[in-house]
């Protein structure tokens, strides 16, 4: 049996969710890209499989998505929704720094003195109290992928198109 109206059909969801949560990645949230250098929405792609579908994207995307729970304080009142909490599931380790301060350096940030004049940034401790503040704080969900993939499926498309393959598999024998 070739499957091929549901492959069509399966490939015309895949593309559109690929493509949903790219445009989700270059939404501005309070001024910034979520997707500060382009890596995760470069990396989004999908593959048909018969009659199944697979995304990928960079490992770091599901916690993008999800959003990650504060050790202390809770940013959101829906985070026993999230599917990382430190110290239960998810790893209660610190936020990797090397990749705050490469961030860092794709993101307009600038230090400021208590008068608020700007100083020379010291990387190292600017990206150490970011990812103190992560670490305790945790990190809103952006749901670039969920809300792309919730927003594109639709069960009696996939159905209809099975089930036009299922008829002609019939009609043939």
């Amino acid at each position: 049996m070739q499957l091929d109206k549901t492959k069509i059909e399966l490939n015309r969801f895949a593309e559109r969710v690929v493509k949903i949560s790219k445009l989700n990645l270059g939404k501005s949230v309070r001024g910034r890209k979520i997707d500060a250098s382009g890596r995760l929405r470069n990396s989004i792609s999908h593959k048909v499989d018969g009659a199944s579908v697979s995304f990928s994207f960079e490992d770091y995307g599901i916690y993008v998505d999800a959003g990650v729970v504060g050790k202390k304080k809770k940013i959101l009142k829906d985070w026993n929704k999230s599917l990382f909490k430190r110290g239960s599931g998810y790893s209660a380790k610190f936020p990797n720094i090397t990749e705050i301060k490469k961030w860092i350096k794709n993101k307009p940030i600038k230090s400021r003195s208590e008068n608020g004049r700007f100083v020379k940034q010291n990387t190292d401790s600017l990206a150490f109290l970011i990812g103190r503040k992560i670490y305790n704080e945790g990190k809103q969900p952006t749901l670039f992928f969920s809300d792309a993939w919730s927003k594109e499926f639709d069960a009696d498309k996939i159905t209809v198109a099975f089930a036009d393959d299922m008829e002609d598999y019939l009609n043939e024998n």
